[in-house]
């Protein structure tokens, strides 16, 4: 189908029309567990991955911000963008838009990072996994349908359900909701995260080479031109 190549300082990202409609766009992964690891509550849970993560600190404002009870908090790491915190199912629900409990953005604001990625396995429609973004540093309290995220979700939840699917759903629970599909495929250059979706055309627009050997219009030599010769006789006599 249709692609449209980017230059970025990722490399070129691609977006594609696939032969269904949807709109793949073709990131780099961002695996929380790539140089981060679990720390905080999971360290003392006795897990073997204790590189430094999240502080103290940190694990405190996500118990704070998102109303968890220590064990609700299934896992917690960092790439390098975002938080990514995996919790029960309950404990997702918790927080859910038009909840008695709303997220305290506040809270999250005391970790220095670009987002917070808040995950969860299953979701409704069939979705293997659901997520929320939280970006208070960055000026954004909760994004509608991130990316981004997915590019650290998609590996995530890839080792953690197996290979019996190649591609997963996902679905971001914000108020405006989102579906996304992910694949995580191997590159020459590092494993490679295709997001699918639905997208709709908001505005059109083209764009036109401007010819560079035309010459330019002569600049009038009488800026204030009067059409009158003899500023001493009217243009119009009267007669009478």
């Amino acid at each position: 189908g249709e692609s449209i190549t980017f230059q970025s300082k990722s490399g070129e990202l691609v977006a594609r029309r696939t032969g269904d409609g949807l709109i793949e766009l073709d990131f780099p992964a961002e695996d929380p567990d790539a140089g981060y690891a679990e720390t905080g509550i999971n360290a003392r849970r006795g897990s073997p991955k204790t590189t430094p993560g999240l502080i103290e600190m940190e694990m405190h404002a996500i118990c704070q911000g998102f109303h968890l009870r220590p064990e609700e908090l299934m896992y917690s790491g960092r790439n390098r963008m975002d938080v990514v915190v995996c919790v029960t199912p309950e404990a997702f629900a918790r927080v859910a838009v038009g909840s008695n409990f709303e997220v305290n953005i506040d809270a999250l604001r005391a970790i220095d990072t670009r987002g917070i990625i808040l995950t969860t396995r299953g979701g409704p429609d069939g979705a293997d996994f659901q997520s929320r973004f939280f970006g208070p540093r960055v000026g954004i309290g909760e994004d509608p349908v991130t990316g981004s995220a997915h590019c650290a979700l998609a590996p995530f939840w890839k080792k953690r359900i197996g290979n019996t699917k190649r591609v997963l759903r996902g679905h971001q629970a914000s108020a405006r909701g989102g579906t996304v599909l992910v694949e995580v495929v191997d590159a020459a250059n590092g494993p490679r995260v295709k997001l699918r979706g639905k997208a709709i055309t908001t505005i059109r627009g083209r764009l036109f080479d401007m010819p560079t050997d035309k010459p330019s219009p002569s600049p009038n030599p009488n800026p204030n031109p009067n059409p009158n010769p003899n500023p001493n006789t009217d243009p119009n006599p009267n007669p009478n």
